[in-house]
Order: structure tokens, then C-alpha cells, then sequence
């Protein structure tokens, strides 16, 4: 249960032996895809007897009762409060570091001042040295009422006294510039710790204070524990792969974890989980309602289809009320389960610190992959061909969705967006383009004259040149894939002519999609001769684009 009691309440109840004024500290957190259960902890010497704690949090996001649980045996948790705008003094609540970072912050100011009032005194010094300078420098020999002897005794005297002058007030030049550039360094100093303390501290808005009464049978070291959903910390998967020129067919897979926060966030050493499970998700199979039919007069619905534009809604029209158009359902698909909760859970060895709108990129592991690698090519859409890679998932688990850099020879050639592959499954993976393969689609013209085709009222011919050129010193196997014409009418009649004939037809189930095998000869060509007819019934007309 939630309490909610005002402060005013607090002074009906029980007499404490002590009040402790602390904070919670991050100690732990299982990130998901949009949000993190955090695990905060409470740590304190409490001596016998009924105590009361007090400390800044913030439950109740995602509807969410306060999980507070005490991991001391012998310490109890009698009850607590939530005192809405309770927090009225931030300083008494601050955790060790954002004490010492507070710490830090006032040292670096009181050293700034310090060396401010130094600098001042510099000043000051040097400002008496140049008006002693004016002075002497004012000196005249008609000034002054003495014999010629004292005058060049006197005159010795001032370009000593000058001189002097002069050489302490360059001195002490020397010393106003040192100290500026120390007092430069000061300043970012403060400013480093000033950001530090904004890290660490929490956000203002936070302001909720939280008042527990607890027990202790005898002296302890107590340990209190509070668990929350927080939708400020997120991460995703993300993917570095390596693959050399020399041996196209080993992939290295480079896998790492993206983690990022809001400005709610403020961890110092926290362990962190990683799950692909989505607790504020879908858990529960949708209702099912029955689906009713119904027939109308013919009339009605011919009514309906011819006369949409016509207002039948008005006052005294006897047309019924169309039929309500059942809404369509959008029902999202989810991944096999996989390891802990049906989801996948990894743990980083390694604790890490998170502050205000950071991003952290940060590597998992190193896996060697094994794949099928060919060069593609799709002439009618590109005028270069591609490595593409076809991997077989023998890690063990799902290949997680995200993005990826694609390095080659250590050069970044491309990013791209892989799919989620389950284990046992197949992957294409695209490793970029080869330059040194070209590719041409042409129309070829005919004895008509309108290029590309020859027509009559019934019956259409297109023919298209499709040409690989080789640039490189080596011979390349090239897969080239092409969208030949299919019709799914019995009235309309496609006949495909190919040069040489395809390899494969009807690539993956997909209708229309041929595909060549050519070996291109070094610095050669093949070509490929692509030749439709399309015949139908006369009073038709045939849309079709090549």
C-alpha cells in the first residue's frame, strides 16, 4: 500500500531513537528496449530500537506500487511515507560522492578566489611601480636648487631608482602572466568539478521525500533495497563487421551494446543486464470477438457503389444506413522464446557510470563467422555489382536486430540494418560494392522503329541487353538477378526468350525473379539477351511496364 500522509502527521507519531537523512544509490540495472529496472540501496549503521529513515526518491512511474525490502536479518521496514514536496534541504540527503564532488566544487571555488585576490595584489604592485616610474621620470635638473655636483649625484641616483623601477615592474609583468594562466587552469578545474557535482546529483524536480520507520533488534549494518521501473535508460544492439579481401568467406563479427540515457539518470558504478524482453509490452493474447456476416439487396449495395457522391444523409431519406466497415486489427508478431522470460539476457562484467543524456558504446565479444560469399548483381536497378554474404547463426542464440558498420580491409565501406536471426537460420549480409565490375541494361531497338518494341493491336515485344563487364586482372563469378514479366491472367500470355538460359527461376519463391550464374572473363564482358512477347484478346488493353 501507498501511504501519502502529510508532514503534519509525522508529529503524532512515535518518538524515534534516531532520524537518518541519506540517499539511494544505483547498484544495479536490467535495461530492456525502452526501459530499466533499477535496484537502489540504502546502506546505514543503525543502532537497536525504532528508527526513522528519510531519503529523496521517486516511485510510482509506470503505475507501479514501491518495492522497499529490507536484506538485513533482524531489520524490519514498520511502514512508510511518501511526503509529496517533502524534500526542503537537498544537502542533507547527498551519497558520499556527490558529497565529496560538493566538496570538490567549494575547494576549486575558494582556489579560484584565493588566486582572484592574488592577482588583485599584483595588480596593485605593479600599479605602485608605475606611478613611482611617472614620478621620476618628472624629475628636472631645474627642479632642483643644488650645485652641478650634487645634480649628477642626484642624477645618478634616479637612473638607478629608474632602472630598478623599471626591472621590478617587468618582473612582476612576468608574474600577473603566470598567474593569469593559473587561474585559467583553476577556472576549468571548477568548471570540471562543477560538471562532475551535475552528474551526480539528481534532477530538481525530484523533490518527493520518503519517510520509512524501521527496527532493529540490535546494532547492525543494514542494508534497505528499492526497485523501480524508469523509462530514462535504454539500450539496443549494434554490430562492427570485418571481413578481408583475400577471404571474403570469413566474417568477423564484432558485437556491441549501445546504452542511452535522459536527464534522470546519475549511475556510479552500476551492473548492469541486458534483456531483450519488453515488460511494458504485450502479455496477454487479445479478445477474440466472432465475426458477423450479412447479405442487402442487390440494389442497395449497386446504390451504394454508384451514388457515393450524392448526399443520402439528409432529413426525410428513406436510403438505410450502410453496413459498418469492420475496423482492421494490427496484431504485432513476436520472436520465439529464448533463454531467461522468453528473451534474451546478457550480463556486462563490468560496472558501469551513466550520467545525464549520455551515450555509451560498449563491446560485447569477438565471434568468428563462417559464409557462402558472392558477387550480385542487379542490372536493372545498378550500375555496379555487390559482395553479398549468405551466414549460417551457429553462435548458440538469436543474432539481435540493429545497426552495423561494414569494414573491409579495415576501411569503413557502408552501414547496414540486420535482422533479427534466429539460430539455425540464414543471414544475407551485404559487405559492399565491387567496383570493378559494371553493369549496362539497354533497350534494343527493332525493324518498326520505336525503340525497344514491336507492336500490333494485340500483341507487344520487348527485347533488353543486359551486359557484365569485368575490369579486374581475374575471372569473377557473378549471380545476376533480373525481374522477367509473369501474368497471373489466363487471357493474357507471356512468353520470356532468354541468352543463355537462366540458372534459376522464380529465385526464393518470388514470381518473376531469374537469375544467371556467369563466370566473367578478365578484363571481358557476357551479355545477357532478354526477349518478352505478350499476346491478349482483342478489346483489352494490356498495362505492363518494362
Amino acid at each position: 500500500m501507498r501511504f501519502t500522509l502529510p508532514l503534519l502527521l509525522l508529529t503524532a507519531g512515535p518518538v524515534f531513537a534516531d532520524t537518518f537523512h541519506t540517499a539511494p544509490r544505483a547498484v544495479s540495472a536490467t535495461l530492456y528496449a525502452n526501459v530499466a529496472e533499477v535496484t537502489h540501496q540504502i546502506a546505514l549503521s543503525l543502532p537497536a530500537g525504532t528508527h526513522e529513515v528519510l531519503f529523496p526518491f521517486e516511485f510510482g512511474r509506470y503505475n507501479q506500487e514501491p518495492r522497499l525490502t529490507t536484506l538485513t536479518e533482524g531489520v524490519n521496514i514498520v511502514h512508510a511515507k511518501r511526503l509529496l514536496g517533502g524534500l526542503e534541504h537537498p544537502e542533507q540527503h547527498l551519497t558520499p560522492e556527490q558529497q565529496a564532488a560538493l566538496e570538490s566544487v567549494e575547494t576549486a571555488q575558494e582556489a579560484v578566489q584565493a588566486h582572484a585576490d592574488k592577482i588583485s595584489e599584483i595588480k596593485a604592485d605593479m600599479q605602485a611601480v608605475a606611478t613611482r616610474l611617472d614620478f621620476l621620470s618628472s624629475v628636472t635638473a631645474g627642479d632642483l636648487d643644488m650645485t652641478p655636483s650634487d645634480i649628477a649625484n642626484v642624477s645618478n641616483t634616479l637612473q638607478r631608482e629608474v632602472a630598478s623601477a623599471r626591472d621590478a615592474y617587468g618582473k612582476l609583468n612576468v608574474i600577473l602572466r603566470t598567474a593569469t594562466e593559473e587561474q585559467t587552469d583553476l577556472s576549468r578545474a571548477l568548471e570540471a568539478a562543477e560538471t562532475k557535482l551535475h552528474r551526480l546529483l539528481p534532477p530538481e524536480e525530484r523533490q518527493d521525500l520518503w519517510a520509512l520507520q524501521v527496527s532493529a533488534s540490535q546494532p547492525t549494518e543494514a542494508i534497505f533495497q528499492m526497485k523501480e521501473l524508469q523509462g530514462d535508460a535504454s539500450w539496443s544492439p549494434t554490430y562492427d563487421i570485418h571481413v578481408s579481401s583475400d577471404a571474403m568467406d570469413r566474417i568477423e563479427l564484432v558485437r556491441k551494446v549501445k546504452i542511452q540515457s535522459s536527464s534522470g539518470i546519475s549511475w556510479r558504478g552500476v551492473d548492469v543486464t541486458l534483456s531483450t524482453n519488453a515488460p511494458t509490452g504485450q502479455i496477454s493474447p487479445r479478445d477474440v470477438d466472432g465475426s458477423i456476416a450479412s447479405v442487402v439487396e442487390d440494389i442497395l449495395v449497386m446504390q451504394k457503389a454508384g451514388a457515393r457522391h450524392e448526399d443520402q444523409m439528409s432529413f426525410g431519406s428513406s436510403v438505410m444506413e450502410a453496413p459498418a466497415v469492420e475496423e482492421e486489427i494490427i496484431i504485432p508478431s513476436f520472436h520465439d522464446a529464448v533463454n531467461k522470460g522468453g528473451g534474451v539476457v546478457y550480463t556486462y562484467g563490468t560496472p558501469i557510470d551513466l550520467g545525464p543524456d549520455d551515450e555509451l558504446h560498449l563491446e560485447m565479444d569477438r565471434i568468428a563467422l563462417s559464409g557462402d560469399t558472392q558477387i550480385h548483381a542487379s542490372p536493372r536497378e545498378d550500375a555496379t555489382a555487390f559482395w553479398v554474404s549468405k551466414i549460417q547463426n551457429t553462435i548458440g542464440e538469436p543474432i539481435l536486430e540493429g545497426d552495423a558498420n561494414i569494414y573491409r580491409d579495415g576501411v569503413l565501406v557502408g552501414t547496414t540494418y540486420v535482422g533479427e536471426v534466429v539460430e539455425g537460420d540464414l543471414l544475407d549480409l551485404p559487405l559492399g560494392p565491387v567496383k570493378h565490375i559494371r553493369l549496362t541494361y539497354a533497350e534494343k531497338d527493332d525493324q518498326v522503329g520505336a525503340r525497344g518494341f514491336i507492336k500490333s493491336a494485340t500483341s507487344r515485344t520487348h527485347q533488353a541487353l543486359v551486359r557484365v563487364e569485368n575490369l579486374s586482372g581475374e575471372a569473377e563469378d557473378v549471380r545476376v538477378f533480373f525481374p522477367t514479366t509473369y501474368s497471373e491472367q489466363e487471357e493474357l500470355n507471356v512468353t520470356v526468350t532468354a541468352t543463355p538460359q537462366p540458372s534459376e527461376m522464380d529465385f526464393e519463391d518470388q514470381r518473376g525473379v531469374t537469375v544467371w550464374d556467369l563466370n566473367v572473363p578478365a578484363k571481358g564482358q557476357s551479355e545477357i539477351s532478354i526477349k518478352t512477347t505478350l499476346r491478349w484478346p482483342e478489346g483489352k488493353s494490356l498495362s505492363w511496364a518494362p
